[in-house]
């Protein structure tokens, strides 16, 4: 597969390198891998929030929202990552911006949906999962890497 950028007359063209070879996308096998990440990001993340917010009368509700968005985001995130990796430069800073890109997005939007379910303490339910997102998304970002080397 050929990768292609949309230009702003929404064309599409193939990009070229200075190298004058087509970059190939890179593909990350993900089946078990992914499946597996996410039933641990549920049940990670959905006790953890039980017991972050315990004295709450939301307590069930938000652990299994945190818990469900976690097992879903960590399907997407993968995905996401993907996206971003195949569309950066791959020198220096360019490493670690696919992670910042997708735990960004993924962060406001499970803040915001804590904050509309009220949940007690949301700071504390999603700074652990901000920070094990960055580094599951950087090691997600190492896996393409190898995975180019190796095409």
């Amino acid at each position: 597969m050929v990768m292609i950028k949309l230009n702003a007359n929404k064309s599409v063209e193939p990009i070229n390198y200075p190298t004058g070879k087509q970059k190939e996308y890179v593909p990350l096998k993900l089946n078990k891998f992914k499946y597996i990440s996410s039933l641990l990001a549920f049940v990670i993340w959905s006790i953890w929030t039980y017991f972050v917010n315990l004295q709450s009368d939301h307590v069930l509700i938000s652990s299994m929202t945190q818990g469900l968005y976690s097992a879903v985001v960590t399907l997407f995130m993968i995905s996401l990552i993907q996206y971003f990796y195949n569309l950066l430069p791959k020198n220096g800073i360019y490493f670690v911006l696919p992670s910042i890109f997708t735990v960004t997005i993924t962060t406001i939007l499970i803040v915001f949906i804590h904050l509309l379910i009220n949940t007690y303490d949301v700071f504390y339910t999603v700074l652990p999962t901000i920070f094990v997102a960055f580094l599951f998304s950087l090691y997600t970002t190492k896996q393409l890497t190898k995975k180019e080397q190796n095409v």
